[in-house]
């Protein structure tokens, strides 16, 4: 992404990011240039990968430029609306989020990225990469209260729900607990208690 003048947008190379297809890049919306939630589950696959290695601080060292990327493409987003149309919450052309049917926003994309932000923070400060890690965290808190703001709904009973009228797989918005599972296991109360019940 950084160096092929062929992946430019609007004259300008992008950070490296996942697409959706990992080895054809394309710059091209409709294309998957911004399948942000294939990104985000890239992301939480590594996270989950290093958890588990036996000498990951060197494998993570080793790696750090390419992790950092991960993390570093979704605030870049926010940082230039004129290319990614992110505003509150991220825009994606992927299927998750209907394109180009609907706007492009989808609850399951960015839960994809807020958990990857979260585990990619907690890479970041085994290395000492305070600065990253905060940034990330950040950016998942404002994203996480974006999306109850634009896709909670007060139910006649007074509880809340996060739903998603953009999704491609309309009623299925449960789906998004699953990404839960890489950081909480099979007990997403752990992180975000609002959800038990």
């Amino acid at each position: 992404w950084e160096t092929e003048p062929r992946l430019a947008v609007q004259g300008r190379q992008l950070p490296r990011h996942i697409c959706r297809i990992l080895q054809l890049p394309t710059p091209e919306l409709g294309d998957g240039f911004l399948e942000n939630d294939g990104h985000g589950m890239v992301a939480l696959f590594l996270y989950n990968l290093w958890r588990r290695l036996p000498d990951r601080d060197a494998w993570l060292r080793a790696r750090w430029e390419d992790v950092r990327a991960l993390g570093d493409w979704i605030p870049w987003q926010f940082r230039h609306p004129e290319i990614s149309r992110a505003d509150e919450l991220l825009w994606s052309d992927s299927e998750a989020a209907n394109y180009c049917v609907t706007a492009g926003k989808s609850f399951y994309c960015d839960m994809a990225c807020i958990e990857a932000l979260l585990a990619l923070a907690v890479m970041a400060d085994s290395l000492g990469e305070g600065e990253s890690a905060g940034l990330w965290r950040q950016t998942a808190a404002r994203m996480l209260e974006a999306c109850d703001r634009v896709y909670g709904q007060t139910l006649p009973d007074g509880s809340r729900r996060w739903g998603d009228e953009h999704l491609a797989w309309q009623r299925h918005s449960q789906l998004s607990a699953l990404l839960l599972n890489d950081r909480f296991g099979l007990f997403p109360e752990n992180g975000y208690p609002r959800w038990a019940g």
